[in-house]
């Protein structure tokens, strides 16, 4: 008979241990903390004392010596193993178990120092991060954009048992248009809240997501309206997909579990080419590239990501920050942006436009890359005066061409309530935007303002 799968036997441990009363009430009394932990600790417990030939209670019914030895082979075994975090996770669970029969170690068992990471051994680049958004569809790449642009952990988008996450209402800067039923967005920056229930160490603070992030956002919450979803203040941000929302639909179900949400980001990583980090290794990418800023403090980036201490001392006790100081906290993570976001880099803003202007073209990173500003200006040539010959030629009707336009940051909530969508960030407050389809388009075959200030040279 074949085992069972992973997640069949995991979920089955749990069950099995907690059919004991005084079991399950040291399972619930750790989930009151966090479930996920009371999960973890029940399995680690029962594999423990299947491999040393013990139940839960009869461990505890042994000598203090013998339960010490036998605690101390198991983890001499593991790390004999290389599995010194199975080992942490072995001691632990009961060490808390004893303490729930008023019991303690008296000796002192040591774990091995973990000389290298195993996962995450480095830090993404913007350039893998360009990647993963191209290699992803629109959910995926809103939940990647949350993470490594927002700063945020899997668990803000899905908890542990899916029942809860960022919801719609949870954005301040942001609004369902009644016509419409888009979600409008009323400033960039977006200000998000994180409720105490998603946050890992229990309190409320609020992040910030900037044109980029937001534009990835906005195009995800306009593919649910356009297959048939209606939004509301209690809209997931990231949902199932359409065919599960209607499996679920007795029960209500909306969000996604931590779980699933990891299992999201990791598919485009891995069509990318990025093997060797995981999901957790965006909320890293914001934290290594944010340093980079100085006017994003670390104080303001530990609240941003929703450490302890610091500004959320203030925010957890007086409930609201003024108004002055969360603007500029505002413009702290806006003048971050640079470092951040994929399409504003901290180079030549003029170069970074040039290739934006190119990217529609079919132009590879690569491409764009190895050129320079000289070599960028004779390409936009090139594609601009085959556009006006297409143009100039009555047989060819219907060619669609994409309309750009250079804009301020200030315009894009009622840009994207119009329809249209980002395209890249200049880093000087503007955004270059594309008309949605249909719009009439210049002769030239890219948007007026984005040409003016090309001759400009700005």
């Amino acid at each position: 008979m074949p085992a069972p799968p992973r997640r069949v036997e995991r979920k089955h441990r749990v069950r099995v241990l907690l059919e004991d009363d005084d079991l399950r009430r040291w399972h619930d009394n750790l989930a009151h903390g966090a479930k996920k932990t009371a999960d973890n600790y029940a399995r680690t417990l029962s594999r423990f004392c299947e491999r040393v030939g013990r139940t839960p209670k009869g461990y505890v019914g042994l000598d203090g010596k013998e339960r010490e030895d036998l605690l101390q082979d198991e983890i001499a075994r593991l790390t004999l193993e290389d599995k010194t975090g199975e080992a942490r996770n072995v001691k632990k669970s009961v060490v808390s178990w004893l303490a729930h029969n008023g019991l303690r170690l008296n000796r002192k068992i040591r774990l091995p120092r973990i000389l290298e990471r195993k996962r995450n051994k480095r830090q993404a680049t913007p350039e893998e991060l360009r990647a993963a958004f191209r290699a992803a569809d629109a959910r995926a790449r809103a939940a990647i954009s949350l993470l490594a642009l927002g700063g945020q952990r899997e668990e803000t988008l899905g908890n542990y048992q899916a029942t809860d996450g960022l919801r719609v209402r949870d954005i301040v800067d942001a609004h369902i248009d009644e016509e419409t039923g888009f979600l409008a967005f009323d400033r960039v920056p977006a200000r998000i809240v994180v409720r105490p229930g998603l946050s890992k160490v229990g309190h409320t603070y609020f992040f910030f997501l900037g044109p980029e992030a937001v534009g990835y956002l906005d195009g995800y919450m306009r593919s649910r309206v356009a297959a048939g979803e209606k939004l509301t203040a209690d809209s997931a941000l990231i949902t199932l997909t359409q065919e599960r929302l209607g499996l679920y639909r007795e029960t209500g179900k909306r969000f996604m579990c931590t779980i699933n949400i990891a299992d999201l980001i990791r598919k485009p990583m891995r069509a990318a080419g990025i093997l060797d980090l995981t999901p957790y290794a965006w909320r890293a990418y914001y934290s290594s590239r944010a340093m980079l800023c100085r006017d994003l403090t670390m104080e303001i980036r530990d609240f941003l990501q929703g450490h302890k201490g610091g500004i959320a001392q203030v925010y957890s006790t007086n409930r609201e920050l003024p108004p002055d100081i969360v603007e500029a906290m505002r413009n702290a993570y806006a003048s971050a942006l640079p470092h951040l976001e994929t399409t504003q880099q901290p180079v030549n803003p003029r170069v970074e436009a040039l290739k934006a202007l190119l990217l529609p073209f079919g132009y590879s990173d690569k491409e764009l890359t190895e050129s320079g500003v000289d070599d960028l200006l004779l390409m936009i040539e090139k594609e601009v005066q085959r556009l006006q010959a297409q143009v100039m030629v009555p047989t060819i009707k219907g060619v669609e061409r994409a309309l750009l336009k250079v804009v301020p940051n200030a315009e894009l909530p009622k840009l994207f309530e119009a329809g249209w969508t980002f395209k890249a960030s200049l880093g000087d407050g503007q955004s270059i935007v594309e008309a949605p389809a249909g719009t009439a388009i210049p002769a030239t075959g890219v948007g007026i303002e984005s040409q003016r200030r090309l001759e400009n040279g700005t």
